[in-house]
């Protein structure tokens, strides 16, 4: 018949340590995943920042750089066509909160 293992509790002790060092490597690519995530979202904030600015400068430029009478009759565009939409509102993210609690869930599993 087949063979079974010689010592039921070294199968077990071994199964247990492979079950350790792949919950090690979980964890391992939990946190990178999350350095990753928390990258994506800086960089996110950083282009919805430059867009802010680039809006407000160009804003600025079009109210400041020009002659009122540079030769531009007002009847050909409204006055609020050279003025940029309202930029969407920056959101202040909870990754803090939100990463200690998946951390903690993380954890609570049993070896």
């Amino acid at each position: 018949g087949p063979r079974r293992p010689v010592n039921l509790d070294s199968a077990l002790a071994a199964l247990r340590k492979e079950m350790v060092g792949l919950r090690q490597l979980d964890m391992s690519l939990l946190c990178q995943l999350w350095g990753l995530y928390e990258s994506i979202q800086d960089y996110k904030h950083l282009c919805q920042d430059l867009s802010l600015c680039q809006d407000l400068s160009s804003s600025l430029h079009s109210d400041s750089s020009y002659p009122p009478d540079a030769g531009l009759s007002d009847d050909d565009e409204p006055p609020d066509a050279s003025l940029p939409p309202d930029p969407p509102p920056l959101t202040v993210p909870q990754t803090h909160n939100a990463r200690d609690q998946w951390l903690q869930d993380a954890f609570h599993i049993n070896l």
